[in-house]
């Protein structure tokens, strides 16, 4: 049965997935801004130019809209608070992430003074989000790597970018620190890849030299400390405050609001059809 008391109004979004809200905000790119703004400077213009201004200026002023894959996210979670039904429910990395959180910041704290983590979730009305950790200055979120690889590769994605400019929006800071962290991995996640590994190449006794190689080799690739030392495991990227990308969040989010009071409205009178 459809829940009836879903309150679209209700909804908070999340920090951590206001970027899939907020995908594809240009609808012109800055080189179109050029050359329209180098046609509409033209006293005398060909056939062909006129028609292409008149496209750049439609383009220019296209009134913004939701794209797919935010109306994607939004029957996520919609589907999520009225059905109970959540796809993505985590995964070796997301477990890491999770079970790793204070030893990541552990590994920071020499770099401020003193770190706590921070339990406070912050909300405005339409968005809500519990930053790792705050100081009077700047927010910080930690990022576990899963292994030294994706650790050296770790960058500020696109999706990190709009959580930290929303938990600056939620917190009134100026600056937000990204930090990349190597830490050990936990046993319990050490022995399912082991588990993995050795089945993936067919080897089920667990005494034989092949079993015990790999089994080894695991280990030595996801514990660091004993090795590395804690300066060469920690990587900070900084973000700063961008009003712009605020605005677009504040204005994306009530879009969604609307969006989310639509697709209630139509699963409560869906009937299905020949199409």
């Amino acid at each position: 049965m459809i829940e009836t008391t879903f309150n679209p109004e209700e909804i908070r979004f999340r920090a951590s997935g206001i970027y899939h809200l907020c995908t594809h905000l240009e609808s012109i790119t800055e080189k179109q801004l050029e050359m329209l703004d180098t046609l509409a400077a033209k006293e005398k213009r060909t056939e062909k130019q006129g028609e292409t201004l008149t496209g750049l200026i439609a383009k220019r002023d296209k009134p913004d809209e939701l794209p797919s894959g935010a109306i994607t996210h939004l029957y996520d979670i919609y589907d999520s608070h009225v059905y109970g039904i959540r796809e993505d429910i985590g995964g070796k990395h997301i477990d890491k992430g999770n079970l790793c959180e204070q030893d990541s910041l552990e590994l920071i704290t020499p770099y401020f003074g003193f770190l706590v983590k921070n339990v406070e979730t912050f909300e405005n009305g339409l968005i809500k989000g519990t930053p790792d950790a705050l100081t009077d200055e700047v927010v910080i979120d930690t990022k576990t790597s899963w292994n030294l690889r994706t650790w050296r590769a770790a960058e500020v994605t696109a999706l990190y970018e709009w959580q930290l400019q929303a938990y600056m929006h939620l917190t009134g800071r100026k600056k937000a620190i990204l930090a990349y962290c190597l830490v050990d991995t936990p046993m319990m996640l050490i022995e399912d890849e082991i588990k993995r590994q050795t089945y993936y190449k067919g080897i089920i006794d667990d005494v034989s030299d092949e079993y015990h190689e790999i089994e080894m080799q695991v280990q030595r690739n996801m514990i660091f400390s004993d090795r590395i030392p804690a300066k060469n495991r920690v990587k900070f990227l900084t973000i700063d405050r961008d009003e712009k990308k605020i605005d677009a969040m504040k204005r994306r989010s009530e879009m969604a609001i609307s969006k989310l009071k639509e697709i209630h409205e139509l699963e409560l009178n869906y009937k299905p059809e020949l199409r």
